[in-house]
């Protein structure tokens, strides 16, 4: 089992879990679930730069098939409000790390998209069996886009190539996080070096890539997949940057072949 122990709302089956809030050292987490709290499998999604947990409306039910699904707001976004202090994506995995152990979670699939695959990638890093797999949806930052001003650039050309809803949904969130976050969150994530932090990971990894993504190209991707231990590489046809918010099924097909290859799901 990898839970480690047994709170009265683990006693019994939970679906689709209300919204909850998780502190540790003055800052907090806001997240929700879906599926059976006591399956053997846990996935944690982690959203990316200026969006939310939302973003997994149509992936996190069609994962809650294979397990207990935990989607997280990241600190500043959604409904999380702002980290004030430790604003570095290793505080920020030592915070996600700390919602695991009071969740008695030991290990889990972490799936990050586009910020949150550094978040992924850090986590599985600082305790090593808190992951049981990675699976990395558009990683940033490609070691060629290493300013604000060429990210930022990029970010922008992806987002209006995409299709309405994923525009529509990009820009509210966008607007709820605000200006000033965005550009904080943006120089943290430039802080870290994932082309240096992927030799470290051990688990499986899986590299998910939307064909006419510009933010994440497929040299960078290609060389990530590379740069994990255990790496391998899959793109998603037509889809950029936000590939799963347009349509989901194209990536849960993808997760779920993966998942099935390590041998963490059945047909």
């Amino acid at each position: 089992r990898q839970h480690r122990h047994q709170s009265p709302l683990r006693q019994r089956a939970v679906t689709d879990l209300a919204q909850q809030e998780f502190t540790q050292n003055g800052a907090t987490l806001v997240w929700d679930s879906f599926g059976e709290r006591d399956s053997e499998h846990v996935f944690v999604l982690l959203h990316g730069l200026g969006l939310g947990r939302s973003v997994f409306d149509e992936l996190a039910p069609r994962l809650s098939v294979h397990g207990w699904v935990i989607r997280v707001d990241l600190p500043g976004f959604g409904d999380s409000p702002v980290l004030r202090r430790g604003e570095s994506v290793h505080e920020t995995a030592r915070l996600l790390l700390g919602l695991l152990d009071q969740q008695g979670v030991d290990h889990a699939v972490l799936i990050g998209h586009s910020m949150g695959t550094q978040l992924a990638v850090e986590t599985s890093i600082q305790r090593p069996d808190a992951a049981r797999a990675l699976v990395l949806v558009a990683p940033v930052i490609d070691p060629a886009a290493r300013s604000s001003s060429v990210l930022f650039r990029r970010m922008v050309r992806d987002m209006y190539d995409d299709s309405a809803k994923v525009l529509m949904k990009g820009l509210w969130l966008y607007c709820r996080a605000g200006v000033p976050m965005y550009f904080r969150k943006l120089r943290m994530m430039l802080a870290y070096r994932m082309d240096l932090a992927l030799p470290q990971v051990t688990v499986p990894v899986l590299i998910v890539r939307g064909q006419t993504d510009i933010v994440s190209p497929v040299q960078w991707c290609t060389a990530a997949a590379a740069l994990a231990q255990d790496g391998r590489l899959v793109e998603i046809a037509g889809r950029g940057h936000e590939t799963f918010i347009n349509d989901a099924e194209p990536t849960a097909v993808a997760v779920e072949d993966f998942l099935r290859e390590i041998g963490l799901a059945t047909s």
